[in-house]
């Protein structure tokens, strides 16, 4: 899930509106409110990151009726 928000759609959408696209009218694509994402690539080190993924895998867990992960096997299965 991390992959797939944070770093494969946004490297789909920069394939198709690269930085340096412009609108029909001639006017940067990237420009004003619609600022240029820039993807993110998993860090297990990354609190943030992996507390996403820990989340995550939990509430997953929690729909299919199967117990908790700790913390810090997510981190071992992640890196």
């Amino acid at each position: 899930m991390f992959n797939k928000n944070y770093d494969h759609s946004i490297r789909d959408l920069k394939a198709l509106f690269p930085d340096d696209h412009k609108d029909s009218s001639g006017q940067p694509f990237w420009s004003g409110p619609k600022r240029s994402p820039q993807p993110v690539v998993f860090d297990a080190n990354d609190e943030v990151h992996l507390n996403f993924v820990w989340t995550c895998s939990n509430l997953i867990f929690a729909n299919l009726g199967m117990p908790a992960l700790e913390r810090d096997n997510i981190k071992a299965v992640a890196a």
